[in-house]
């Protein structure tokens, strides 16, 4: 593999081919670091079987928003989120209800899922009805390349 935004095992067993070849299907996945559009290629080597050279294509759009995740009033809940980046880097957690509340930034390894947690305060004024908010996650744009990358996650915070 000539791009680290791909991974593959490094080595595949496949059975004795038949006198018309066999077939064997090599796992591929594709976890990019920038926006946009990434080629790599993927070259199979067998003693046996030759070089196979397979040119790969992989688009990366902007993170599609999650939730709601739901709080219950006085509680708190915790929200994965991975840094897809191959380095440490430093995020900003903003929410932007004051009834919910995160903690304001967090260094995270690279490749690494860490925890978010978001508290919900609960209602002023003794109403029942559901409050909706964001978390909104950002970092550096010197992190995620020529454009600025923000996640978001809905929530909605229950007063029983």
């Amino acid at each position: 593999m000539d791009n680290t935004d791909f991974h593959v095992e490094k080595n595949i067993t496949a059975a004795s081919a038949s006198s018309g070849g066999t077939e064997v299907g090599v796992e591929v996945t594709y976890e990019p670091a920038r926006l946009g559009d990434t080629r790599a290629t993927l070259t199979v080597f067998s003693a046996v079987g030759g070089e196979y050279v397979f040119p790969l294509f992989g688009h990366c759009s902007p993170p599609k928003p999650q939730g709601p995740y739901s709080i219950k009033a006085g509680a708190t809940t915790s929200i994965p989120f991975k840094n897809v980046f191959s380095h440490t880097t430093q995020f900003t957690f903003c929410v932007d209800s004051p009834c919910f509340n995160v903690k304001a930034s967090e260094s995270i390894r690279g490749k690494k899922t860490h925890n978010v947690i978001v508290g919900f305060e609960g209602n002023q004024g003794g109403s029942k009805a559901p409050r909706m908010g964001r978390l909104m996650v950002t970092c550096p744009r010197s992190a995620g390349g020529a454009g600025n990358v923000s996640w978001t996650f809905y929530l909605k915070g229950v007063t029983p």
